[in-house]
């Protein structure tokens, strides 16, 4: 054999080398963390949603929010500089029920 043929032959061992290893990498290691994937992904599709009922649910939460952001733009409630971030969000709690 001559010298080319020896090594396009060694190249080749190398590919295939390189190709058994890989394919042993993917489904050796990997293999368990593609099933747990694969399961979520498959889960995931389940719980699709229409996108239809998205935007529908995304329209009425922006006007909820429209509504509390009117409510506190119309100053019914001045926000004071040391009041505590849990009161504020009981405030809001309780706007969101009363306006809904």
């Amino acid at each position: 054999m001559n010298r080319k043929t020896k090594n396009t032959l060694a190249l080749l061992g190398v590919l295939i080398l390189l190709v058994a290893l890989g394919l042993g990498y993917i489904y050796v290691f990997q293999k368990p963390s593609l099933k747990t994937k694969t399961a979520e992904l498959t889960s995931l599709k389940a719980l699709s949603y229409d996108p239809n009922e998205l935007n529908k649910q995304l329209k009425e939460k922006m006007r909820k929010a429209l509504k509390l952001d009117s409510i506190l733009s119309a100053r019914k409630f001045n926000i004071p500089k040391d009041l505590s971030s849990l009161k504020f969000y009981d405030f809001l709690n309780q706007l969101s029920t009363r306006v809904i």
